[in-house]
């Protein structure tokens, strides 16, 4: 799942699923997944570039449980 903070992204991390969560700010250690290697946040500004996302979704399929 690629989302940003809302349901379908805490979904996600409840359900243990592979997952990146976008954030145009630096909250994401407070809200933003943490500890599984297969749930990564993402930062940008204004948002996160493309390249960015892409380069998490690959590297949270890669160690996907």
């Amino acid at each position: 799942v690629v989302g940003v903070d809302s349901g379908p992204s805490h979904l996600a991390v409840a359900l243990n699923l592979p997952h990146v969560q976008l954030y145009n700010f630096d909250t994401a250690w407070r809200t933003g997944p943490l500890g599984a290697p297969h749930q990564r946040a993402v930062l940008g500004q204004p948002c996160p570039t493309v390249d960015a996302v892409w380069s998490a979704w690959q590297a949270c399929l890669g160690v996907a449980p």
